[in-house]
C-alpha cells in the first residue's frame, strides 16, 4: 500500500517538475532575438583591450583620468587633470598610491550582466524605435545591494544594442546599521564602437539620498563620462 501511494505522487512531482522548466523555457524564448543579442553584448565597465580617458564630477572635484593596459604594470592609470588644472607632484604620488593600494584594473562596475535575472525581463514600453524591459537582478548577486533596486534596460532593436540602462532603489532599505538609503538612482549610457564590434560605456550618472545615523541627512551625485576609446594590446 505504502509503494502504490508514492508512485503516483513521485509521477506527480515528475510531472510539475516538468511543467517548471516548461514554463521557464517558454519564458526565455519569449524573449526577442534582439534583446538576448544585446545582453550577451553588454557590459558595464569597458572591455578588456581598450585604453579610454575617465572624466569624474563629484559636488566641487573634478578629476580626468586616463587608463592604457598597453603600459607597463602599475602605471595604466594616469591622472591627467584636477580640478581644471595639471597636478602637482604631490597629488601624482597620492593617486598612485591610491591605484596601486584600492584600484581595480579598470574603473569599477555597478553590476556584472551575469547579475541580471534574465527571466525577469519584460516588455515595459516602446517609442521612438526602441524598446524599454524592466526586470530585477539574482537574488543570488554579488552585491546585495543590487537585490533591492529595478533595473531598466533601454534597448536599440535595430542594432541588438543596450542604449542606456537606469538601475533605481525599489524601496527604502538599510546597507549598514545607522545607515538609511532612501533614494539612489544610477544612469549608464552605451555607445558602440565606431567600428560596431563591442559597445562601449559612455556616461554614469548616479545620486544619492539618505540618512546617517537616522539623523544626518546624506546627498552624493557623481557624473562621469567616458571618452577617446582606443583599442590597444594589454600587457597582461
Amino acid at each position: 500500500m505504502t509503494s502504490s501511494l508514492r508512485f503516483p505522487f513521485s509521477l506527480r512531482l515528475l510531472g510539475v517538475a516538468w511543467w517548471l522548466l516548461f514554463a521557464a523555457s517558454a519564458q526565455a524564448e519569449a524573449l526577442p532575438h534582439y534583446l538576448t543579442q544585446a545582453l550577451a553584448r553588454l557590459t558595464s565597465d569597458a572591455p578588456h583591450g581598450w585604453a579610454y580617458t575617465v572624466a569624474t564630477k563629484r559636488e566641487d572635484e573634478h578629476s580626468v583620468e586616463r587608463y592604457d593596459p598597453s603600459r607597463p604594470k602599475g602605471g595604466e592609470w594616469t591622472l591627467v587633470e584636477r580640478n581644471g588644472r595639471a597636478p602637482d607632484a604631490d597629488e601624482i604620488q597620492r593617486y598612485l598610491r591610491y591605484k596601486a593600494s584600492n584600484a581595480p584594473a579598470t574603473a569599477r562596475a555597478s553590476f556584472q550582466k551575469g547579475d541580471i535575472d534574465i527571466g525577469s525581463l519584460a516588455l515595459l514600453r516602446e517609442e521612438n524605435g526602441l524598446a524599454v524591459f524592466r526586470g530585477r537582478f539574482r537574488e543570488d548577486a554579488g552585491e546585495p545591494l543590487l537585490a533591492h533596486v529595478v533595473l531598466d534596460l533601454t534597448v536599440d532593436p535595430t542594432r541588438a544594442s543596450v542604449v542606456e540602462a537606469v538601475l533605481r532603489l525599489a524601496a527604502p532599505f538599510s546597507p549598514a546599521l545607522g545607515v538609511r538609503m532612501h533614494e539612489l538612482t544610477l544612469t549608464m549610457t552605451f555607445q558602440e564602437a565606431a567600428d560596431g564590434s563591442v559597445v562601449l560605456p559612455r556616461t554614469a550618472h548616479s545620486r544619492f539620498r539618505g540618512r546617517l545615523f537616522f539623523l544626518v541627512p546624506i546627498e552624493e551625485e557623481m557624473r562621469i563620462t567616458y571618452s577617446d576609446f582606443v583599442r590597444v594590446t594589454p600587457r597582461r
